[in-house]
């Protein structure tokens, strides 16, 4: 039994995925109005992992893990450090989502302390005096209801996430509903 996984670890590592814990964050940062750079309490935070498999020319790729968090009266979140293991492929930093209602989702990628310069975005020249791994998540006001409506429901990047893991998430999309006049985004499977 022994010689089977010893076996099997080692094809992994030749089949390219070099490790099998990932250890990434914790990460810290803010959610803001776009246009006015003043913070965003309480919008829901979602990081979400995937994982890559080397399966043909461009690999296979699929959500691997996710967490949620609320922004505090600052904007301030945090995402606390987790491991990952996976026995084929590799999994990849974080791309974050952040949701409030009155704004559209708001996209950050996370690059971990050794990706090059020139592979991360730049840096909001607020963030100046702030680690490298600390991210600043503008998110744009909708200010018609024409706006609104056009970005309601799951932000882009949440569309397959249980509704389980991330509950914040669908409570604030219903806060947007009801004040949009709409009906609530209702789980698959319940009851009107």
């Amino acid at each position: 039994m022994f010689g089977v996984l010893l076996v099997g670890v080692a094809l992994s590592l030749i089949a390219g995925c070099g490790h099998l814990f990932y250890s990434s964050g914790p990460y810290t940062g803010r959610v803001v109005d776009a246009e006015t750079g003043q913070p965003i309490g309480g919008a829901a935070v979602v990081a979400i992992w995937t994982r890559e498999v080397p399966v043909g020319a461009e690999g296979a790729e699929s959500d691997w893990d996710v967490y949620e968090t609320l922004s505090d009266g600052d904007g301030q979140f945090t995402i606390p450090h987790r491991t990952h293991f996976t026995p084929f492929g590799w999994i990849h930093e974080p791309k974050l989502v952040a949701y409030y209602p009155s704004y559209a989702a708001g996209h950050a990628d996370v690059y971990s302390r050794d990706a090059q310069e020139g592979d991360r975005p730049p840096r909001d020249p607020r963030d100046r005096d702030r680690p490298e791994d600390y991210v600043t998540i503008p998110m744009k006001h909708l200010t018609t209801r024409d706006e609104r409506m056009s970005k309601v429901g799951r932000p882009i990047g949440t569309l397959a996430l249980p509704w389980e893991k991330v509950p914040n998430l669908m409570r604030l999309i219903n806060e947007e509903f009801k004040q949009l006049g709409l009906q609530p985004y209702r789980r698959p499977g319940s009851q009107p």
